[in-house]
Formats: C-alpha cells, sequence, structure tokens
C-alpha cells in the first residue's frame, strides 16, 4: 500500500520511452560502438563478422594450398620438396589476403599499425627471437632445398627421414620408431649429413679379421664376390677391398661397396648378409676368423711333468670311421629333404655319394638338362640363374650346407635352372640309384620326402606370388609329388 501510494505521489514525466524489447536489446549491443580509429567507429558486429571471416578464410587458405601442393603441382612435374614450398607460400600469402579484407570489413586502417608495427618489431627482437629464427631459418631452409621431405639425414649422430619442415621445426622419425622436432634454427647452424642430397646411393663397410697365416689372396678374392654376389650391391662404382692392418691379433681387411636406398636399416640388413656369407665361404675355405687372443708365459721353479695316455682312456670305444664318411654324414643330416632317413640309412648312402670340385665359373648344371641326381655344397658360392627371352636372371644363390637338384633326385624332371660356381666349389653328387634301395625298402620315406619337398616349392612359390592358401597348395603338391615318385622309382605303396 505504501509503495502504490508513493508511485502515486511521485510525479511521471510527459516523455517517458516505453520499455525496449529484446531485440530492441539485442540490436543495441550488437551495433555498440567500441571505439573509433581516425573518425571510423569499430563497432562489436564489425569485429565478430571480421574475426569469423578470418578463420573462415585460414581454413579455407589451408585447404586450397593443400590441394594445389599434393595434387596439382605433382601433376605438371614439380617435385615433392618445391610442392611443400609453394604450398606454405600460397598458404602464407592467402591468409594475408583475408586478414586484409578483415581489416577492411571492421575498418580498421593499415595507417595504424605504422606505430603498432615499430612497437611489435621492439617486442618481438627482446622476446621472441627464437620463434622468429626458427621461423626464418624454415623458410630457408624450404628455399635451399639441402634439406627435403623424405631425405635421410644425420644431425648430431641422430639419424632419420624428414618428415616436415614446420614454422619452428622439422619432424625427423628415426629408424627405432622415435620421432624428434628438431628447431630450424638448428638445422641452420650445425652440421647436418645429408645421406640423400644428390641421390640415394651410399657407401658402407664391413670390416672382418682373419688369422695371421692366412691366404691374403683368397681372403680378397672371397670378399670381392661376397659383395658382387649380392643382388643388392650396385657394381658401379666397384667394392673396393683394403688389406687395412696387421692387428695385434688378425689381419683386418675392409671392403667398401655402395647400395642404392635411403633406407638405414637396409644399409645394416646388407651387411649383416654380407657377414653371413663371409662366415659360410671362410669356413668352407678353413679360413679362420680371428679373435682376441693371449700369449701366456709361466715361468716355474719347478719342472712340469708331462705324461702321456693312451688313445682309450678318454672313454672311446675304439671304433675308427674314415673321416670323409663321417664328415659327409653329417652334411647329409642337415640337409632338410634327408631328415627322414636314419642314421644307418645316411650311413649307407654317404660312401656312393661322389665328391666333385668344380672351379670358379664352370657350371655345375645346365637349365633344360636331363638328370637325376641332387647336389649337396660342401664348399663354396653357387649362383642360380634362369634363361628368360634369351638373357640369363640371377634368381638365388646357394651357401654351403645348401642342395638342388632335388626334383630331378626324386621324380627325375629336367633341370629348372643353371647353378654354377662363384667361387672354388666342393659339391657331394647322390643319383637316384642310390637313392633307390632304401626307397624300396622303406617305401613310407618317399611319403616324408615328398611332404618336404612340396613345402619347399610352395615356400618358393609364395615368394614370387600371393597365395591364399599355402597349406592348400602344399597338400595338392605332396600329393602330385608322391604319384611322380611313386612312378619314377616303380614303388607299389607309399600311401
Amino acid at each position: 500500500m505504501l509503495n502504490a501510494l508513493l508511485a502515486q505521489a511521485s510525479p511521471q514525466p510527459a516523455n517517458a520511452a516505453a520499455p525496449l524489447s529484446i531485440w530492441d536489446a539485442f540490436l543495441q549491443v550488437w551495433q555498440y560502438q567500441i571505439f573509433d580509429v581516425d573518425g571510423q567507429p569499430i563497432t562489436l558486429n564489425k569485429v565478430v563478422i571480421g574475426v569469423l571471416f578470418l578463420l573462415v578464410g585460414v581454413w579455407v587458405s589451408r585447404v586450397l594450398s593443400g590441394t594445389i601442393g599434393r595434387r596439382i603441382l605433382p601433376q605438371v612435374g614439380v617435385q615433392s620438396a618445391s610442392s611443400v614450398a609453394f604450398q606454405r607460400v600460397i598458404f602464407y600469402l592467402l591468409v594475408s589476403i583475408f586478414t586484409l579484407i578483415a581489416l577492411r570489413l571492421v575498418n580498421v586502417p593499415l595507417t595504424v599499425f605504422t606505430f603498432l608495427g615499430g612497437a611489435l618489431a621492439i617486442g618481438i627482437g627482446f622476446g621472441a627471437q627464437n620463434i622468429v629464427n626458427n621461423f626464418i631459418s624454415g623458410w630457408i631452409l624450404l628455399a635451399e632445398h639441402k634439406v627435403s621431405i623424405g631425405d635421410l639425414i644425420e644431425v648430431e649422430g641422430k639419424v632419420g627421414h624428414v618428415l616436415s619442415i614446420g614454422a619452428r621445426s622439422t619432424h625427423v622419425r628415426r629408424p627405432d620408431g622415435i620421432e624428434m622436432l628438431i628447431p630450424n634454427s638448428l638445422m641452420l647452424e650445425r652440421t647436418v649429413i645429408n645421406w640423400t642430397l644428390t641421390d640415394t646411393d651410399i657407401r658402407t663397410s664391413v670390416r672382418i679379421g682373419v688369422q695371421y697365416g692366412s691366404p691374403v689372396d683368397t681372403v680378397i678374392e672371397l670378399m670381392k664376390t661376397t659383395v658382387v654376389e649380392h643382388d643388392k650391391v650396385l657394381s658401379k662404382p666397384e667394392p673396393i677391398i683394403v688389406f687395412e692392418d696387421f692387428g695385434d691379433n688378425a689381419l683386418i681387411f675392409d671392403v667398401y661397396f655402395w647400395v642404392r636406398t635411403n633406407q638405414e636399416m637396409t644399409l645394416r640388413l646388407v651387411r649383416s648378409d654380407v657377414r653371413q656369407m663371409l662366415d659360410h665361404l671362410f669356413r668352407s675355405a678353413d679360413i679362420v676368423i680371428a679373435y682376441p687372443q693371449r700369449d701366456l708365459h709361466w715361468h716355474a721353479q719347478d719342472p712340469i711333468e708331462v705324461r702321456m695316455l693312451p688313445a682309450d682312456a678318454g672313454g672311446h670305444d675304439g671304433h675308427s670311421e674314415p673321416a670323409s664318411s663321417k664328415d659327409l654324414c653329417n652334411l647329409l643330416r642337415d640337409v632338410d629333404l634327408f631328415k627322414s632317413l636314419n642314421k644307418d640309412e645316411l650311413a649307407e648312402l654317404a660312401p656312393h655319394a661322389t665328391r666333385q670340385t668344380y672351379s670358379a665359373g664352370e657350371s655345375i648344371v645346365r637349365q633344360g638338362d636331363t638328370g637325376s641326381s641332387l647336389f649337396v655344397i660342401d664348399q663354396g658360392l653357387l649362383r642360380v640363374s634362369v634363361e628368360e627371352n634369351g638373357r640369363s636372371r640371377k634368381v638365388a644363390q646357394l651357401l654351403p650346407r645348401q642342395f638342388f637338384g632335388e626334383m630331378s633326385l626324386l621324380t627325375g624332371e629336367a633341370r629348372s635352372a643353371t647353378v654354377s660356381a662363384v667361387t672354388r666349389t666342393i659339391v657331394y653328387e647322390i643319383s637316384s640309384e642310390m637313392l633307390a634301395p632304401i626307397l624300396t625298402s622303406r617305401p613310407e620315406i618317399a611319403k616324408q620326402l615328398s611332404v618336404a619337398l612340396a613345402r619347399r616349392k610352395a615356400e618358393i612359390e609364395s615368394q614370387t606370388a600371393s597365395l591364399k592358401d599355402t597349406n592348400a597348395r602344399q597338400r595338392t603338391l605332396a600329393a602330385d609329388i608322391r604319384s611322380r615318385i611313386s612312378t619314377f622309382f616303380r614303388l607299389t605303396d607309399i600311401t
């Protein structure tokens, strides 16, 4: 009641404004003038529209520059590194254009940046030196093309591939999966080794030490043969073998060769293959890879007593087996094809094997020739090649304790490839006549041989063609080979 009376008693102005609607209040806030520049009002609606326009412009710039850099420029022959540089330039150019348009929409004149630009430059000079340094360094890297995306580089002992060159840092991925962000300024200030700047040919080396007294000429020949026969080693420039030094415990040799790759892991795998082949060849040539040794001189005051023990004192049963037959049995035991044979059957087969020696360059078997024997490699390195369209193509290489000619041995089919000696080679030949008595007495061995042979053929086929069901293919091959073995050896039942 009191409030009502006061309201009646208080005078009401004649020109009192009506209350504002929600829309009018919104328009009043939306058109609110924040400040003015050179007589140009800066309102809230203009600022919002300018900011939204700038955000859309940045998105359009990113999409448009990415489309030009990734799709259009490569189609006209521009390299990937140059495409990235052009993409970056187009992006910043479009952003600059959209920024100027946004400022125009807000009614901000460019003259206002005359003073602000100087103040901003002073602030950046003191507070953001590293950021500006990295930004400018990134542009220099893109312009010079000394480091490009995809290059294999080494910085301070760290090796990796360049994934991107950003405004602040360069993104590098190491072979172990660790990703590094290297400041762009560091890429210019420090020594950067670019392994693939001009091409992807990289030289690497393998060092090996052999025992004193080893034949130097043979060592050099085997080392050269090893790298020349490797598929990934380039023939030009030619490999170089250096007799590096007379070491404390060994004669030191280095072999230098070139590999075409941009992957550090590929270099490691090639070096691993070379070391593995050298180990096989040196052992077959009776060349000992040296290891650290120490001579011990014992000065004793009392004489040292030496006693000679009889030969059977160590528990030997006195049975003496010829070294050649015993070594051949051990060699055959390592052959996958003969794992189904027992010790007595291997001993029965070994004495009939023929030992053959081939010089480097000689062919052991030729593609298309008839034959019914298998060869087991004891020493040397062999090359397997096939004739295609009148040209010889290398398909594999064989090392000691490997074998070839198994299909001719078990089925009598013609030789499917030419096998020639790369170094001096010793092989043992086993003919079907030698194996026939064993298969006749134990027909079930033929089934085991067919399974082993089918598995070997299926593995070879899987490397050259995509097989959806390798097991099914292996079973089919085993049945076919088993039938052919039965026909070739005239076996009655090997199921």
